[in-house]
């Protein structure tokens, strides 16, 4: 595989001294080379106490931007035609406009890729989006560069994103998020998906969702790591 990604979040609020992101609470413990190894990559789960388990037990619900978009709890929107406080205007490559809907709590990753709209983006910060949120600002990078048009007429009249893809390869992501370079995006996007046989005319990112070849690979990866930390009950993410 050209490209790989393997994000695990452990996202809690601290509820007190006692149930603190620090040593005393939270261990990397150490693996043998083979022990959470797969091909090229390894991991290494983070742990948590029992104390730290028991402050966090009542949390309220955290679902992933995948899930809310699959069960209809959050809406993505160009910018064209809406309106958020005074600002209001024609569509933008690096802005759009995300609505949580749903009494849920959403946690929206950077790097993670929505398909729709004008043109498939790449979402290029974190958020935690809070129940019924309004409309919110989010900066975005293109990663479908042959293409500033909607699909079909449904998408237009919403202007919505239908559908969410993956997360992006860690070179694409950093070049959003830290490089902020939208012509370097287009760059790793092509670079990607060449090397994943996934090209299409508007050579969007978002081709990897229907490459035999790299589904194939990446379903070894995550078959093996989440039979891997099955039984690692007390496991809040990891070091890859």
């Amino acid at each position: 595989m050209k490209q790989l990604f393997f994000i695990a979040v452990g996202f809690c609020i601290a509820s007190g001294a006692s149930a603190q992101y620090n040593s005393k609470n939270l261990t990397i413990r150490e693996t043998t080379a083979t022990e959470f190894t797969y091909k090229n990559l390894r991991l290494f789960p983070i742990y948590a106490n029992e104390t730290f388990m028991n402050a966090h037990k009542d949390l309220g619900k955290y679902i992933s931007l995948q899930k809310a978009l699959e069960q209809k709890k959050v809406s993505i929107t160009e910018t064209v035609n809406n309106t958020i406080g005074q600002q209001s205007g024609s569509a933008t490559v690096n802005t759009l406009f995300i609505e949580n809907t749903s009494n849920d709590t959403i946690f929206i990753m950077a790097g993670e890729v929505v398909k729709g709209g004008q043109q498939d983006r790449l979402l290029a910060q974190d958020m935690i989006l809070a129940p019924k949120s309004g409309k919110k600002d989010i900066s975005v990078f293109c990663v479908e560069h042959g293409r500033w048009n909607y699909s079909n007429e449904s998408e237009k009249a919403g202007k919505t994103f239908y559908g969410y893809s993956k997360i992006s390869s860690n070179d694409i992501r950093k070049t959003a998020v830290v490089n902020k370079s939208q012509q370097g995006v287009w760059d790793n996007v092509a670079n990607v998906t060449t090397k994943n046989a996934a090209k299409t005319e508007s050579g969007t990112y978002t081709a990897l969702d229907t490459s035999k070849k790299y589904n194939s690979e990446l379903k070894g990866y995550t078959d093996y790591f989440k039979m891997a930390l099955k039984s690692q009950s007390k496991v809040i993410g990891v070091v890859a």
